[in-house]
């Protein structure tokens, strides 16, 4: 594995998809850009990794997507799950998951 790192730029871009414009509205979706200043440690966690070498020539990640997901999400799932669960009991064909 190579002694170099691939660091993202000191800045990130985050673009926001707003939804709401077509739920309530029937209108297209509204976008929102926002740069985050990143630490050191934020970078190299960030950082590009080397998933191998082919005739001496190191490979990366070729990233096309990230998700980022935010705290909300996390409280989300599992009441959604219990939901789901809920009604899994009450639609007849529909199996329970074991867990």
């Amino acid at each position: 594995m190579p002694n170099e790192e691939k660091l993202p730029p000191d800045t990130m871009t985050v673009i926001i998809r707003d939804d709401s414009p077509m739920i309530f509205c029937g209108d297209g979706p509204s976008y929102r850009s926002v740069r985050v200043k990143l630490t050191e440690k934020q970078r190299k966690a960030l950082a590009l990794r080397c998933t191998g070498n082919s005739s001496g020539t190191d490979i990366w990640e070729d990233i096309s997507r990230v998700i980022i997901e935010s705290p909300r999400d996390h409280e989300e799932i599992p009441r959604l799950r219990d939901e789901l669960r809920y009604l899994k009991e009450d639609v007849p064909g529909m199996a329970r998951e074991e867990e």
